[in-house]
């Protein structure tokens, strides 16, 4: 395998790692063949080894802490208001878009139609505007 390949290889593992492992390391690298069977391997390992370190190794973990950990003031109360927002906003411009586009003169858009396409379209703005509280409530 190519010196450099394998340097860029073993830099992919944590830093104790590679300080009691690495020498050796390289130098197998160096040495073997260099398949991309064996390159995968390595790619695939050196995550591995970060979430799952070797016993015996200090490796410095950090926690994972997700915004429902970190703000859950942000979490659960403003951001399904944005989504409300947004989805209210999407569901305004499909109903305002059909409007100009099916009826461009008409005063009021909801008039009945035999056009399938209009119907669709309106429903579509409708089934958003109403629903939307109701799918951001059970998303949140």
């Amino acid at each position: 395998m190519n010196p450099r390949l394998a340097h860029l290889l073993l830099r992919l593992y944590p830093r104790p790692w590679r300080e009691r492992y690495g020498v050796e390391f390289e130098a197998l690298l160096q040495t073997s063949h260099g398949d991309l069977r064996a390159s995968a391997n390595v790619v695939w390992s050196a995550p591995c080894e970060r979430v799952f370190p070797t016993p015996g190794l200090k490796i410095e973990q950090r926690r994972f802490q997700s915004w429902c950990v970190r703000a859950p003031w942000a979490t659960f109360g403003i951001a399904p208001l944005v989504l409300l927002a947004g989805a209210w906003f999407v569901a305004l411009l499909i109903l305002w878009s059909c409007w100009t586009i099916f009826r461009p003169g008409a005063d009021m858009p909801f008039v009945p139609s035999d056009r399938m396409r209009e119907f669709f379209y309106f429903n579509i703005g409708r089934s958003l505007y109403f629903g939307a509280p109701i799918l951001i409530g059970w998303g949140s």
